[in-house]
């Protein structure tokens, strides 16, 4: 099921200063035969999810003994639309029972809230040129502001593992399903999800991303899902107006076989890709540019049929491939290409993209050309041989999206973690892994291992808890280094064997601290009893491990047990104090002077910090027993600026 809560009242409780609130609304459905479900019967052939619409091997998936259309519709259609009463559990039923809810489970396919989200597409990026009529700040502010009118619906979307992506009505007290899609990749398990001795199987189980795009001058939203750890595909759907939803707001559904290329790339995409501007010349025409194209680009995920890494780069208005960049045939198979991250350009067109494969290789993705061909891996060595950015090393897989931020000497920071979960061998593998934080300057040439020095962990227990610091030696020689090119901390404490520790959730960046949660699964007997530790990570990038997290640990403590684990992030929440009156129409001269005498805040080296009172900071989340997680920690020190001008 899903649930929704009052943002504030449910952020209380998080922060353990509150009961937990009643629900907003839990999702609900329609009859099955007024549901508004969709699918596809080819790349750009959306059409109504019923029996007679379905393409020849789409039906004999779903049933292979029945006759063409028009015989009578087979049961299996109305039960995967929700029609409860030929399961087993009533008189003459031949299907699996759904005794809580016919909505399948969510497990990889996180709900994303839409509304009014804003990606800065005032600044022109050059897939929004129009030379027909504007396109940039007045125009995509309009289309932001239509989107915050009471008229327009929020929504919630997310994939289930019933074979089906939903859409619903994210209004206060509604939850109503409005829209379904059946993608095309999902149709060989629809029939086994049906069979009283069904298996669990991954269908719909990838991530969901949206994106504000312009269609023939008009701006949208358009929303991007993936069958994740299912069969591969991935499809576009227009969430423009909510209320408008069917099958021809259906943009795309590519499955492998659609492209030569994507039928030996495209595999379980599980990482997120990102939807957004890239500046290729779309016309060939030099009197029209800039006329970039909005694209959809992503990681090529794991297990397809070549069984390599590389990154895809999809026309995100009609699925077509603009480009395949494959990492070098040397690195061998047995690899897949994670969650991605871009960089921008002033204009917001896509630049770079950074990601990690299951090889322990960091690449870097050069997407600065208008020419697609001469898109390429950025790092090379020597000239002409394409190269990964940094090797982590074989056994230590890149999964989740790298977090990019500024260097504090120029250039970018660029931190990843290692480690996977979604393999059979996994729960017992005990390889070390880490947390890698590297610095990007632009150069060509790779950055060699050797160039970023391993800082050592130790593990001690204070006050009942467990925590984890960097050993002082090691830390004192890589700040007298000044050749060091990042650094890296290894999750296994030196003194101790490995406890299979890995980093399997997002990181997350919290004003220049590394936020990152590891799980060390606890291998049992029964798969359904949750077991596992974790520990949360805030490393201090922007300060260089200056500012401490944890009470009065210290600044070179930088980690602290949770039992159970989570094999979630677990989020930063902030509580600011209450600043009182805030808005002021006059100041005296005496106001200016105090204000000036005792400010705010205050340079530290080079980092703006926040003085006095600085609220209640902590990390919260989900863990493997079902409850919820919290750690406090201190606050970074540098919040969101206040500023004041005079007004004549």
């Amino acid at each position: 099921f899903v649930e929704a809560y009052d943002a504030q009242a449910y952020l209380d409780f998080l922060g353990g200063i509150g009961p937990l609130p009643p629900t907003e609304w839990t999702d609900n459905y329609a009859a099955f035969g007024a549901r508004n479900i969709a699918t596809s019967t080819a790349q750009n052939a959306a059409t109504d999810f019923l029996w007679c619409n379905l393409n020849a091997s789409q039906r004999s998936a779903l049933d292979p003994l029945a006759a063409p259309c028009p015989v009578p519709v087979p049961a299996i259609i109305d039960y995967l639309r929700g029609d409860q009463s030929k399961e087993r559990r009533f008189l003459g039923g031949v299907f699996r029972d759904r005794r809580t809810s016919i909505l399948g489970d969510i497990v990889n396919s996180s709900p994303v809230y839409e509304k009014a989200t804003d990606d800065a597409y005032q600044l022109q990026p050059a897939a929004s040129f129009n030379a027909a009529a504007p396109h940039g700040y007045q125009s995509y502010r309009a289309y932001i502001t239509a989107k915050n009118l009471p008229a327009h619906i929020p929504i919630v979307m997310f994939g289930a593992n019933d074979g089906m992506f939903h859409v619903l009505n994210a209004t206060s007290g509604s939850g109503q399903e409005i829209f379904a899609y059946v993608p095309r990749a999902v149709y060989p398990l629809l029939r086994p999800y049906s069979d009283p001795a069904y298996l669990h199987r991954y269908t719909v189980d990838g991530p969901v991303v949206r994106g504000d795009v312009t269609i023939a001058g008009v701006w949208k939203t358009i929303a991007i899902g993936t069958t994740g750890a299912g069969p591969p595909g991935i499809f576009a759907i227009d969430i423009t107006d909510p209320t408008t939803l069917d099958a021809s707001e259906v943009l795309w559904d590519i499955i492998p076989s659609d492209n030569v290329t994507t039928n030996q790339s495209l595999g379980k995409t599980i990482g997120a890709g990102v939807i957004g501007s890239v500046k290729l010349d779309a016309d060939s025409t030099p009197a029209t540019t800039p006329n970039g194209q909005w694209a959809y680009i992503v990681g090529n995920g794991y297990e397809s049929t070549s069984d390599r890494a590389a990154l895809l780069v999809f026309n995100a208005l009609n699925g077509n491939l603009i480009r395949e960049i494959p990492v070098p045939m040397s690195v061998g198979t047995g690899n897949g290409l994670g969650a991605i991250t871009p960089v921008y350009d002033g204009t917001r067109n896509i630049i770079n993209v950074y990601a990690g494969d299951k090889k322990g290789n960091l690449w870097k993705f050069d997407l600065t050309s208008s020419n697609p061909a001469n898109w390429k891996i950025a790092n090379e060595q020597p000239a002409g041989l394409s190269k990964p950015l940094f090797t982590a090393g074989t056994n230590s897989p890149i999964l989740q999206a790298p977090r990019v931020t500024i260097h504090p000497r120029g250039g970018l920071y660029v931190a990843f973690g290692t480690g996977k979960y979604f393999e059979v061998g996994d729960p017992v593998d005990n390889n070390d892994q880490s947390i890698f934080a590297v610095w990007d300057r632009g150069q060509l040439a790779p950055i060699a291992g050797t160039d970023v020095p391993l800082i050592r962990i130790e593990e001690y227990a204070n006050a009942g808890q467990t925590f984890k610091r960097l050993n002082a030696a090691d830390l004192t020689s890589y700040r007298a280094t000044t050749t060091a090119k990042g650094f890296q901390l290894r999750l296994r404490p030196d003194a101790s064997t490995g406890n299979g520790e890995r980093i399997i959730a997002p990181l997350i960046l919290d004003a220049g601290v590394l936020v990152a949660t590891s799980f060390s699964p606890e291998v049992a007997t029964d798969r359904c009893i949750p077991g596992g530790t974790s520990f949360l990570y805030r490393v201090d990038l922007a300060g260089g491990f200056t500012r401490g997290s944890f009470g009065t640990e210290g600044s070179i403590t930088i980690g602290r047990r949770l039992n159970p684990g989570s094999v979630g992030s677990l989020t930063p929440v902030y509580t600011p104090v209450d600043p009182g009156v805030t808005i002021v129409d006059e100041m005296t001269s005496g106001d200016i002077r105090t204000m000036m005498s005792d400010p705010k805040y205050q340079m530290s080296g080079n980092q703006p910090v926040q003085r006095g009172a600085l609220g209640t900071c902590l990390h919260v989340g989900l863990n493997v027993a079902g409850g919820v997680a919290r750690i406090p920690t201190n606050c970074v020190g540098l919040m969101p600026l206040r500023a004041w001008r005079p007004f004549r």
